[in-house]
């Protein structure tokens, strides 16, 4: 999908065939800037679609566990305001509450102590 901007500012991949990259994008006919994920399969990046969020947000980190198992981090809001998480797994992008300590506060990276401890 072609977009009027985009950039992107996180990637992580569990194989050679297995990798996202995570950003913005904005098309200027939209009130806000929108989260972007792609996902590399070894031949071709393709856009994932991800959850509409009616306020806008961006994604700065992204850890792949497994192909099924993704976290995403950044802000949402328009300055952005607030944290947002968002999980892929294995078929969509889903957006997972956050915590969000004060005004503009947003992740920026992502780490795994354990398999169900991100």
């Amino acid at each position: 999908m072609a977009h009027d901007y985009q950039s992107f500012s996180g990637v992580s991949g569990t194989s050679a065939a297995d990798v996202w990259a995570v950003g913005v994008y904005d098309d200027f006919d939209q009130p806000y800037e929108n989260p972007l994920m792609e996902h590399w399969d070894g031949s071709s990046w393709v856009e994932i679609d991800g959850p509409s969020l009616e306020d806008g947000g961006s994604l700065l980190g992204v850890l792949a566990l497994s192909p099924t198992d993704v976290w995403a981090v950044g802000g949402r809001g328009e300055i952005p305001a607030r944290t947002l998480v968002e999980h892929w797994n294995g078929s969509a992008w889903t957006v997972v509450p956050s915590p969000s300590p004060g005004q503009r506060f947003t992740g920026s990276d992502l780490t795994a102590l354990a398999e169900h401890d991100c």
